[in-house]
C-alpha cells in the first residue's frame, strides 16, 4: 500500500485521473493480487498449480477436448498447454488419446484420480468464492456484478 503522499505525487503525474478513480484502481489491483495468492495457497495444498486446476476443470466439463481447444480456453499457447498436460498425465490426473478419426489431434480425458481431485477443487472453489463475498448482501453482490460488467465493457472497448 502506498502512502497518501506517494499517492498525491503519482496523481500529479497521471493527467485526468481523480483521487477516487485512483483509489478504485488500487483497491481492484489489491483484490486481484489477494485472490491470486489465496487461490495458489488453497490449490497448492492439493499438489497442483492453479493453471493445472483450471485445465482439470475444463477437461472434466468437456471430455475429449483437444489440446488446441484447451489452450484457447486457458488463454495459453499450445506448447504451454502441452507441457502442462504432460505433467498432469505423468501424475495420473488425465489421459491423452489420439483422435480415432484425425490422428493429428490428441484428446484428453480426466482419469479416476483426476475426478477425485475435481471434487476437491469444487469445494476449494466454493471456499474461494465465499471468502471474498462473505458479508455482502445479495443486493451488494448484484451491484458489484453491475460495476464489474461496466468495468469489463470499458476495457473491451479499448482492446
Amino acid at each position: 500500500m502506498i502512502s497518501e503522499e506517494e499517492n498525491e505525487k503519482l496523481l500529479q503525474k497521471l493527467e485526468g485521473i481523480s483521487p477516487v478513480s485512483m483509489k478504485v484502481f488500487q483497491v481492484f489491483i489489491r483484490v486481484m493480487r489477494l485472490y491470486k495468492q489465496l487461490t495458489f495457497k488453497m490449490i497448492s495444498k492439493e499438489g497442483i498449480y492453479p493453471g493445472q486446476a483450471a485445465c482439470l476443470w475444463f477437461a472434466s466439463q468437456h471430455p475429449g477436448m483437444s489440446q488446441r481447444e484447451l489452450a484457447l480456453k486457458l488463454h495459453v499457447t499450445p506448447p504451454t498447454a502441452t507441457v502442462m498436460l504432460q505433467k498432469m498425465e505423468k501424475s495420473g490426473l488425465i489421459v491423452r488419446k489420439t483422435d480415432e478419426k484425425d490422428q493429428r489431434l490428441t484428446r484428453m480425458y480426466v482419469s479416476d484420480n483426476g475426478e477425485k481431485l475435481v471434487n476437491k477443487l469444487c469445494c476449494i472453489f466454493a471456499e474461494l468464492i465465499n471468502a471474498g463475498l462473505d458479508g455482502m448482501s445479495e443486493q451488494d453482490q448484484m451491484d458489484f456484478i453491475r460495476l464489474l460488467d461496466q468495468l469489463s465493457y470499458n476495457i473491451t472497448q479499448k482492446l
